[in-house]
């Protein structure tokens, strides 16, 4: 038993896991869409709570999800909201076995910029970006934390931002349930937040 080796762990890639306050800064999405054409989609204080899926062509795990584009409380979301398929770019995915997996309406960007803005490191991934994202004006904080690193060490908050409003949460996907289960979290938080920071009262001049 002494004599064992350790296995290599040369190659593998840290996937990040459900965190319930991300520091990671919301981003529009910009790519094009299945059809090669342009496309850019206002995320960051669009007044939309909008659920970002980071999804592949290539993943097994992916499959359930592409029909949650067009059915979002399967998801966990609400009437209004908005969920997103966000795929590597084209020349990294088979564009008709998407089409296959998709209806029609679904709104699908390919963008390598987008995962990198995100910080995603493979699929599936989910980022939820809160309606009042932009509500208020985020905090600064320096970090010494490289764009790399995902980890949870950071205690910065969800708008803990360099100016633009965070994700209201985020992680891997495991399933379904799991994905509604985060959502709905991170909805009743923002809800209870509002709630409880109340209105604003202003002084007589």
């Amino acid at each position: 038993m002494g004599d064992r080796v350790p296995p290599s762990l040369d190659g593998l890639v840290p996937v990040p896991t459900y965190r319930d306050v991300p520091s990671t800064m919301a981003s529009d999405i910009s790519g094009v869409d299945l059809d090669g054409r342009a496309v850019e989609i206002n995320v960051v204080g669009s007044g939309v709570r909008t659920l970002i899926l980071f999804l592949s062509s290539a993943c097994e795990g992916c499959a359930p999800l592409w029909g949650v584009l067009t059915n979002p409380s399967r998801c966990g979301m609400e009437a209004g909201d908005e969920v997103v398929a966000v795929t590597r770019d084209p020349s990294f995915e088979d564009v008709t076995t998407i089409r296959g997996l998709i209806a029609p309406e679904a709104r699908v960007v390919m963008s390598d910029s987008t995962w990198h803005a995100y910080r995603v490191q493979g699929p599936p991934f989910f980022a939820l970006i809160d309606r009042r994202g932009g509500d208020s004006p985020p905090t600064k904080v320096r970090s010494s934390r490289s764009m790399g690193d995902r980890s949870p060490r950071s205690g910065r908050s969800a708008n803990a931002t360099d100016g633009r409003p965070g994700v209201a949460t985020e992680g891997v996907v495991w399933g379904l349930d799991q994905l509604a289960d985060d959502v709905r979290r991170a909805i009743r938080r923002a809800g209870s937040q509002k709630a409880s920071s109340g209105p604003q009262s202003t002084s007589p001049r």
